[in-house]
């Protein structure tokens, strides 16, 4: 992908779903498949996170066209 801002978008929404500390679950060694713990810090729930980052997205690019 060449596109600096296409890239920078793919960026955010995969570091967004790698920082998933409410669902996201953990496969070990034995096969467990167990939940992340978030161990303090804030909660990241990549599904809604990513939906409010692209709904961002789409309104900052629906003011461009407006203004």
């Amino acid at each position: 992908i060449y596109d600096d801002d296409v890239q920078a978008e793919l960026r955010a929404v995969l570091d967004l779903q790698l920082e998933d500390n409410t669902k996201a679950r953990i496969i070990d060694a034995a096969q467990r498949n167990e939940f992340v713990t978030a161990s303090g810090a804030p909660a990241v729930r990549s599904q809604i996170d990513t939906y409010r980052y692209l709904e961002g997205l789409l309104e900052a690019q629906s003011f461009r066209e407006q203004g």
